[in-house]
């Protein structure tokens, strides 16, 4: 399988993945009129050789030093784990696996919003939880950032999606595989995490 076509199809699947749990969570889907589309310009970018698709979020210099650095967040980049698709400019959404699990255990970070929103994460992730069978949603603190949570299988994958509102800004964690407590590589990435 090619680079191209991995990096594609990661790409498409996580939008499809956050725009359906952005519906899930009441959310706007109007910008998923245009998702296949963005889809298909990450891929053609990245095939193109263009220089903004490798560096558009200032991702490809911070991932040499083990740290991935935006204008939302920085965090951890952990030996081992790589960015899949960095779209945080044009949709808010970067995917980060670990590398060799066929995106089997990634992170997705997604922020909306444009600085006016005023949700409640806990209503939120109750709402999810009640449609997709998770957990009870519960309230964590992980490095200071305060978090609704719920943990649930899709596709028959484990997975756990968090939401805080930070700066107008519904930001949402999604981890696919092994979560927090299981896995270093997650722990990692949410005890380095830093909202800007």
């Amino acid at each position: 399988m090619s680079k191209q076509f991995f990096l594609s199809f990661v790409t498409g699947c996580a939008l499809c993945l956050v725009l359906g749990l952005t519906a899930a969570c009441g959310g706007s889907t109007d910008a998923g009129a245009n998702a296949a589309n963005a889809a298909s310009d990450s891929a053609d970018s990245a095939s193109s050789g263009a220089p903004e698709a490798a560096s558009s979020s200032g991702v490809q210099a911070a991932k040499a030093q083990g740290t991935i650095e935006t204008k939302y967040f920085k965090t951890v980049l952990p030996e081992g784990w790589s960015v899949a698709a960095d779209d945080i400019e044009r949709m808010g959404l970067m995917t980060v696996s670990k590398d060799g699990t066929a995106s089997q255990e990634s992170v997705y970070f997604k922020f909306e919003g444009g600085g006016n929103f005023s949700g409640d994460p806990m209503q939120l992730i109750s709402k999810f939880a009640g449609s997709y069978d998770g957990t009870p949603a519960e309230s964590v603190t992980i490095n200071g950032i305060d978090w609704a949570r719920t943990s649930y299988t899709y596709n028959g994958l484990d997975q756990t999606l968090m939401i805080t509102n930070h700066d107008g800004y519904k930001f949402t964690f999604t981890i696919m595989g092994d979560g927090y407590e299981e896995s270093p590589g997650v722990k990692a990435i949410l005890d380095g995490l830093e909202l800007i």
